[in-house]
């Protein structure tokens, strides 16, 4: 009877751990896509930021352009 308690014991313990497991897992890929968006996103804020760079240099470089043009 003891024998039987203890092998019914174990195998919830083993059910446990890898409901523990397949946790952690699922868990884990959520936060994978979370970074992911994330990396996306910052991706995108840096192509802006280029983009932006890019168009004040223009500006500035016109500026200096017609400021020499005037003197």
């Amino acid at each position: 009877m003891l024998l039987i308690e203890l092998k019914l014991n174990m195998m919830y313990l083993k059910y446990f751990k890898d409901f523990i497991i397949l946790a952690i897992i699922v868990l884990s890929l959520i936060s994978m896509k979370k970074n992911q968006t994330e990396i996306d996103n910052l991706r995108m804020q840096v192509a802006n930021l280029k983009n932006n760079l890019y168009q004040t240099n223009e500006v500035i470089g016109n500026m200096q352009s017609h400021l020499a043009e005037s003197k």
